[in-house]
C-alpha cells in the first residue's frame, strides 16, 4: 500500500494557514509520502533552491519555482525506458526518484495519508505537517497537526542527518 500525500507550497507572506488557505501551488506524491520520507526531501530540496542561480538569484521565496523542481527533482520523465530483464524498474529510478504519479494536482486527493504546508521565505522554510480528518463517509473534512511518536522523531532525525562517507585506508 503507499503512503499518499500531498506538498502545498505557499508565499513566505503567510502569517496563519486555516484549513481552505490557498496555495500558490500543491504537488500530489503517490508513494513514501511519510514524515521521514519527506521532510529530508523537502530539506534536499530547499538547500539545493538557496543556492544562488547565476540569472535568477536563490529560489526559496518561489513556491511556484519550489513544486516545479520538486516535480522534475523527483519524478522521471515520461517514456523513461525499463531496465533490462526488470519491466517494473526504469533507468535511473531509485527510491525517491520513480517514474508517474508525481504531479501538479489542482485540488486535495480524497486519500492522502499527510499533507505538508511549505511556507516559501527566503530566510528558510516553515514545513507544517497534518493528517486529515476524516467523517463517515470517509471524505476528509479538514485537517489537524500531525503529532509524531517518539519513534517517529528519531526516525525523521536520522534521516536528515547527513550521510558519512566511510574512510578508506590504504
Amino acid at each position: 500500500m503507499s503512503t499518499r500525500c500531498q506538498i502545498e507550497f505557499f508565499d513566505g507572506d503567510v502569517e496563519h494557514l486555516a484549513d481552505g488557505a490557498e496555495p500558490v501551488a500543491r504537488v500530489y506524491k503517490h508513494s513514501d509520502g511519510y514524515v521521514s520520507n519527506m521532510l529530508p526531501l523537502l530539506k534536499e530540496l530547499e538547500k539545493a533552491l538557496a543556492k544562488p542561480d547565476p540569472s535568477y538569484g536563490t529560489r526559496t521565496d518561489d513556491p511556484e519555482y519550489a513544486a516545479a523542481d520538486f516535480v522534475c527533482r523527483y519524478r522521471l520523465p515520461h517514456g523513461t525506458p525499463e531496465v533490462k530483464g526488470d519491466k517494473y524498474r526504469r533507468v535511473g529510478q531509485d527510491g525517491n526518484r520513480t517514474p508517474g504519479n508525481i504531479y501538479v494536482s489542482q485540488s486535495i486527493h480524497h486519500d492522502i495519508a499527510f499533507l505538508y504546508r511549505v511556507i516559501c521565505k527566503s530566510s528558510g522554510w516553515i514545513v507544517k505537517v497534518f493528517s486529515p480528518k476524516y467523517d463517515e463517509k470517509y471524505d476528509i473534512t479538514g485537517f489537524e497537526p500531525y503529532e509524531q511518536t517518539i519513534e517517529e522523531q528519531r526516525e525523521v532525525l536520522a534521516a536528515m542527518r547527513p550521510k558519512r562517507k566511510a574512510k578508506v585506508t590504504v
